[in-house]
């Protein structure tokens, strides 16, 4: 599609100036760097300045070739206001024209790629008159030569004559040539040193591993790594509960703690070592509470009524006064998350920044000045730690199609490298970006891969030797097994394939299914033979689903760096033919004859969470009242549509015939506690699952402390817990390593199948220099 003519010339918007090409937007006295995606919308509104442009209309003429969602187009118009200074409830840019689109209200000019020099102060008619705060004003020798011209044209000597002030002029003008020369030439020795050094650093000063030393063999799923120098604390999956436990540094024996609640994580150490900060894992709903706990044990003590968000991160400053962390943003407010700040008791809560998803790995600088912290759309963020202007952090670099979320980070304890993870060819490697210096100028240092593999490193923490930081190892793997309920065993199935989500055609013959760690989709017999691999990394596959006449397969599927809201659903023929994606979204679920998919996909646009695609005419329709719930799942026989609803807490049944929504049970810790088989309770009733008459849904718990897989009746009722995971004779490795996390299936006979936990994480120390 053609791109605008507005990216090949620099125009202006009001007091700004746009350098297209350069991807910069500049004001007097202010330069902003912008993505050239941004850009690229920022030309499109200004083709049509002054019309409406729909959505649809931005997102065909700017991501032509890539399946987006409306988010992208909603975060470049954010940032675009940002630059602006533009506020969205009464613009002066950029306004959004409600079901219709954008529209862009300044007014805008073809620049004429001049410069009025003003008065000498930058106060000129604002065309290119700054450009990255660097002037470009004449230099000063230049204005005078032209004056002492201009006034020698009023006393010309007689013709034949020289007069003396024309000598003295031409003498100060040599002179003030030669100082230029000298000048320019300065500069390139300069810029040619430089050079010299970037490829020096490039070439030479890149980290090095010299020593990778393990330090733990418990073969338990571990997590959240944080050290006070001579001991690493973490939490662990022993027994049905996550607790915590410690090592020492160099190695050895893994002490447990005592610590009253069944799930908890840890996010951080204060500076003097004393007090872990911990999140309650265990607790019920999507926030969480923190906690202090002393690192010599004890009872844990309550940080005011602070929470962060379901999995956010937490942190202390390096001088042990302030709290910051993720959590969700006030009710009513948009966006719905935010970065905090907190007094040591949790005192005195401040909002930071706003963001767009839940943050992650929150960081602070080691000089205390940033916060640097992981989105949930595949990238980096910065904030001044004093609640300054956001930034993205190596914008271009992470949203390499090889990449996937930098979501664990850390930086040295010198603050000269921030380490982090990212997928390269199908492993998690750790890379390092080294600080930006004076010598950095305008580019940002690029980051290098450290480790080279082959196992795959997770959760870098640093040490407080700069040389050597920790990280968890691993190399991801199931044992596909099916619970017996007569012996209330698990056995291996499928010879204990390392698989997960494996679906049955409808006459029982053949299996297809998720092989890990690769994620790739395989078909084969029943019996294993035939084996047929169906899609190949980069792609990861996932919810794989039999079409009814066995003839095709639907999954969905998305290339690492994609964010959930990225995944594509896909079709494949049985013999491997016909590979094609037919919609946005996930899922999918068949119709019982074959003609549609039910699938989940929301949009800005469209409340709506639920819609049915018919593949004969490719039209959608929306399922309502389905904008607060997810995971659908077809009926076998037709009439239903089975979902969670209320941030998991429900079972509910759309019915096709009334078009209308009921609750077939609520699962609270109430609920649990009538059964007698759980005090407190969880609150994730996750993946309901059809069992093959319809008649019980089945649905998964793995909240630490809570998890069980249960069912429920199509009359409604109680839940009836049907494996108990807190049985570590029945699951002795339960945190399962699924690429959508806690996967549960059913086999022909509705026995239970899940992919236990194979993989063994452990915690290495390794040793680096710049080398």
């Amino acid at each position: 599609m053609t791109k605008s003519k507005f990216l090949e010339t620099d125009f202006r918007i009001g007091e700004w100036l746009i350098h297209p090409q350069l991807n910069k937007i500049v004001r007097v006295g202010r330069s902003v760097s912008v993505e050239p995606k941004v850009m690229e919308v920022l030309a499109c509104l200004a083709e049509e300045a002054g019309h409406v442009i729909p959505k649809e209309a931005i997102l065909q003429r700017v991501w032509a070739d890539t399946f987006v969602t409306d988010d992208v187009l909603i975060r470049a118009i954010s940032e675009l206001r940002r630059v602006f200074e533009d506020d969205r409830k009464n613009p002066s840019f950029i306004r959004t024209v409600p079901k219709r689109g954008y529209q862009l209200v300044g007014p805008v000019e073809i620049s004429d790629g001049n410069v009025d020099p003003g008065d000498g102060n930058g106060k000129g008619n604002g065309d290119s008159a700054f450009l990255d705060g660097r002037s470009l004003l004449r230099p000063a020798y230049v204005k005078s030569a032209q004056a002492v011209s201009q006034s020698n044209l009023l006393t010309r000597p007689e013709p034949g004559t020289v007069g003396l002030g024309d000598r003295r002029e031409k003498a100060s003008t040599f002179r003030r040539l030669r100082l230029f020369r000298i000048g320019a030439w300065a500069m390139l020795l300069l810029a040619g040193l430089y050079l010299a050094y970037s490829r020096y650093q490039a070439a030479v000063l890149t980290p090095r591993v010299t020593r990778m030393t393990q330090l733990t063999d418990t073969g338990r799923p571990k997590g959240g790594l944080v050290t006070d120098g001579s001991r690493i604390f973490f939490s662990e999956y022993r027994e049905g509960h996550c607790g915590l436990s410690y090592v020492s540094v160099d190695g050895g024996e893994v002490f447990p703690m005592d610590c009253p609640f069944p799930g908890v994580g840890i996010l951080d150490i204060s500076p003097d070592g004393k007090t872990l900060l911990i999140a309650e894992r265990s607790s019920a709903g999507m926030e969480q509470p923190l906690w202090l706990m002393p690192t010599t044990g004890g009872i844990p003590q309550r940080l005011g009524d602070l929470k962060v968000y379901h999995t956010s991160g937490a942190a202390w400053s390096p001088g042990g006064d302030m709290i910051a962390f993720g959590a969700m943003a006030e009710p009513g407010q948009e966006p719905e998350a935010a970065v905090y700040i907190a007094g040591k008791d949790g005192r005195n809560r401040r909002k930071l920044v706003s963001t767009s998803s839940p943050v992650y790995q929150i960081r602070w600088s080691p000089d205390g000045k940033l916060l640097r912290f992981s989105l949930g759309n595949n990238q980096w963020g910065e904030v001044d730690a004093d609640g300054g202007d956001f930034r993205l952090v190596l914008p271009g670099w992470q949203n390499s199609p090889l990449s996937n979320r930098e979501s664990q980070g850390t930086w040295t304890g010198d603050g000269k490298y921030f380490f982090f993870t990212s997928v390269r060819e199908g492993l998690n490697h750790l890379w390092a970006q080294r600080k930006e210096t004076p010598l950095s100028l305008w580019k940002t240092p690029a980051p290098m891969r450290v480790t080279p593999g082959p196992l795959d490193v997770y959760e870098p923490l640093g040490d407080r030797r700069p040389e050597r930081i920790f990280c968890k190892a691993t190399k991801p793997r199931a044992e596909l097994s099916r619970y017996v309920k007569e012996t209330g065993t698990l056995e291996p199935y499928l010879s204990g394939i390392s698989a997960e989500m494996i679906d049955f055609s409808k006459d029982g013959k053949w299996v297809v299914y998720i092989a890990l760690p690769e994620a790739s989709l395989i078909r084969s017999r029943i019996d294993g033979s035939e084996r047929l691999q169906l899609t190949s990394p980069p792609l990861q596959a996932t919810a794989p689903s039999w079409s009814p006449d066995g003839k095709e397969i639907g999954f969905m599927a998305r290339v690492p760096g994609e964010g959930m809201q990225d995944h594509r659903i896909y079709l494949v023929s049985s013999s491997g033919d016909n590979l094609r994606t037919v919609q946005t979204g996930l899922g999918p679920s068949w119709s019982p004859d074959g003609r549609y998919l039910l699938f989940e996909h929301s949009s800005p646009s469209n409340p709506e969470a639920f819609h049915i695609l018919d593949l004969k005419t490719n039209l959608v329709t929306d399922i309502p009242g389905s904008s607060d719930k997810s995971v659908p799942r077809w009926s076998p026989d037709g009439r239903y549509i089975a979902a969670t609803s209320e941030y998991w807490s429900k079972v509910v049944l759309f019915e096709f015939e009334t078009q209308t929504w009921q609750t077939l049970t609520t699962y609270r810790g109430a609920t649990l506690e009538k059964l007698g088989t759980r005090k407190g309770g969880g609150d994730g009733a996750f993946y309901p699952t059809w069992s093959h008459d319809g008649q019980w849904v089945f649905f998964i718990d793995w909240t630490p402390g809570f998890a069980g897989i249960y069912r429920v009746s199509l009359s409604g009722g109680e839940p009836e817990l049907v494996l108990d995971m807190m049985n570590p004779r029945t699951t002795p490795r339960t945190n399962y390593p699924g690429t959508l996390g806690g996967w549960f299936g059913l086999a022909p006979d509705d026995s239970i199948l899940v992919a236990v936990q194979a993989t063994e994480d452990e915690i290495y120390a390794i040793e680096w220099e710049d080398g």
